[in-house]
């Protein structure tokens, strides 16, 4: 598949997202996996999963005792990747063959995803190995072959290349090889990316051996190298880490990533959340610094410098809103709440709160839907209400029952929502 047939694919996705507007956020974000992204499909991975998926199926089982990772790669050194390959003419050079050659580049890229080299690590192929020279080429020695030495890990110790005599013993080789040991371990001497100790595996032939017989190949290999090239979101942590004042630890921080997950059953409501997280929503600071408004005040309150949580936490004219909805959900579950903004607004924290998991749904949902009613009001001069936001709530908990009843989990909407449903009734 030409690549540029997923650049035109990433081109219409992007397109519908952002309603044919300049992208406000970097494609491999909203790409990232379950817990950090809104997981819009990366086609070109997908693809790479998909052939490494056939390349560990059509893996030959002959040899003797021959890992499967080992066969991949003895399979795409002497052009035999598949069946289908049979029929086709692979004369010649290694990379005649462009189906083969396509192979090639798909492990190859796979193994650059998971950060390691193609060539030189446990599970890599030995022998017409580009990254191993002798005397200025690739080599395969028969004699080798047959003893069954196949990977770089087969030949390696603590101490970098095992001994001749112990290589002897244990694959059975002549003393007439004793040249050809000399001329291997110069070699790999000479690859800086060898160091004496013993050699990490592959991830990706880690993979394999894990997913052996199992159903959802494609998906797990796809999952497994999503997670392995997560975007970069150093720039987003700052920012809330200057605005809130405080230093975030990875878990915490892998929380609040989290809670676009947890905010509630609908895609609009974690789409919020996620916009929140990372920063996407317009203000007027952002506005200011990218010169397309003249002033950073606030719109609501027209005092104080607009910053993100300022329009959504600290704004004066919010406060009594905020204090409001703290005061309610207290005294429906009966709990001293929290007075920190990055619970309220990230949906950090939450968990320290003695609560019910349905119980803690049930304050993500609530916390979500406060933040939906400030966003009506986003550009006005007017602040939300508390009657705004409990009307929306009494629509959220119609919506949830609708989609928790399609999917037959109403016991779990009634262990979440049956406290706001008792208050809707007495009001």
């Amino acid at each position: 598949v030409p690549p540029s047939s997923f650049r035109v694919i990433d081109g219409l996705v992007s397109a519908f997202l952002w309603a044919g507007k300049r992208p406000l956020m970097a494609k491999r974000k909203l790409q990232a996996g379950v817990q950090q992204g809104v997981r819009t499909p990366n086609f070109e991975l997908y693809h790479i999963a998909q052939e490494i998926s056939y390349l560990f199926r059509t893996a030959s089982t002959e040899g003797r005792d021959v890992l499967p990772s080992v066969q991949v790669e003895r399979d795409k050194t002497q052009m035999r990747i598949a069946p289908w390959c049979a029929g086709l003419n692979i004369s010649g050079s290694r990379d005649s063959n462009p189906v083969i050659r396509h192979a090639r580049s798909c492990w190859h890229k796979a193994r650059t995803i998971c950060g390691q080299s193609t060539h030189l690590n446990a599970d890599s192929y030995l022998w017409e190995n580009p990254a191993i020279l002798v005397q200025g080429k690739p080599v395969r020695w028969v004699t080798w072959v047959s003893g069954g030495i196949c990977r770089i890990g087969d030949i390696w110790g603590p101490e970098g290349v095992l001994s001749f005599p112990t290589l002897r013993e244990t694959f059975s080789l002549s003393s007439a090889e004793f040249l050809h040991y000399l001329q291997l371990k110069h070699s790999l001497s000479r690859r800086e990316a060898l160091t004496p100790g013993m050699l990490q595996t592959s991830p990706i032939n880690e993979l394999q051996r894990t997913i052996a017989g199992k159903r959802g190949t494609v998906s797990r290999i796809y999952s497994f190298l999503l997670n392995k090239s997560p975007p970069n979101r150093d720039s987003t942590r700052k920012a809330w880490e200057a605005e809130l004042g405080l230093a975030f630890t990875d878990d915490v921080w892998e929380e609040a990533l989290a809670s676009t997950l947890t905010a509630g059953t609908d895609i609009k409501s974690r789409l919020i959340q996620f916009k929140i997280v990372n920063r996407i929503y317009w203000t007027p600071a952002k506005l200011s610094s990218a010169k397309l408004l003249d002033t950073d005040r606030c719109w609501r309150c027209s005092s104080e410098r607009g910053t993100l949580l300022h329009m959504l936490w600290e704004c004066p004219n919010l406060q009594c809103y905020w204090t409001q909805v703290r005061a309610f959900l207290g005294s429906l579950l009966e709990i001293d709440t929290m007075d920190n903004p990055w619970a309220y607004i990230l949906g950090m924290d939450i968990k320290g709160l003695r609560l019910s998991k349905g119980e803690i749904r049930f304050v993500k949902s609530a916390l979500v839907t406060a933040k939906r009613v400030i966003l009506r009001h986003w550009r006005q001069a007017d602040s939300p209400t508390f009657q705004e936001w409990f009307l929306t709530m009494a629509e959220t908990a119609t919506h949830e029952r609708v989609i928790l009843k399609v999917r037959n989990k109403l016991d779990l909407f009634e262990k979440q929502w049956i406290p706001l449903m008792i208050n809707l009734q007495k009001t």
